[in-house]
């Protein structure tokens, strides 16, 4: 039935998102001089969360439900993979010429990542505001507290990415 069809589509879309969040949480935890392994989950990653974005419109053809917030964190995730350089992993202490290095929160993010790669990320997080806009405009003027602070805080977090690219992109 399209019923039973709808919710394979849709188990398939949340089993991909969900091993492309693993696959990111094991290249955190993986060591730095691990590069070739890393670039090649990194790109798995890629594949999933496209992969996802591909069912769940393939969902929304089919006259299902858009989940538009699960494709702007989707899309988020796709940012990440951008802006996730290899040298992020080495994270705070000391650097290789034994000076200290600065903590995180103090030095400006995506230092290491190319402009390439910074515009590939904007344009993966404008299309995470643009799915999110219409869904707060909505939650605004049905006055529902609860969906409008859960959207303004998704949207807080693609915003807070898109400007620290765009500092750097400048």
């Amino acid at each position: 039935s399209e019923l039973r069809q709808k919710k394979w589509v849709w188990w398939l879309a949340l089993c991909s998102y969900r091993f492309a969040c693993r696959l990111e949480n094991l290249q955190r935890a993986m060591s730095s001089h691990d590069k070739v392994t890393r670039r090649e989950y990194r790109s798995r990653q890629r594949h999933l969360l496209h992969n996802t974005l591909n069912l769940l419109e393939e969902l929304v053809d089919m006259d299902g439900a858009k989940h538009d917030t699960i494709c702007a964190a989707v899309y988020e995730h796709l940012a990440d993979t951008f802006l996730w350089d290899d040298a992020d992993v080495e994270g705070v202490g000391i650097s290789d010429t034994g000076k200290p290095k600065p903590c995180v929160s103090s030095s400006q993010p995506y230092v290491n990542v190319t402009v390439d790669c910074l515009n590939k990320a904007h344009d993966h997080l404008m299309d995470g505001i643009k799915k999110l806009t219409p869904l707060l405009v909505k939650a605004k003027r049905d006055k529902s507290s609860m969906e409008m602070e859960a959207i303004s805080t998704q949207m807080l977090g693609i915003h807070y990415k898109i400007i620290n690219v765009n500092l750097r992109l400048a």
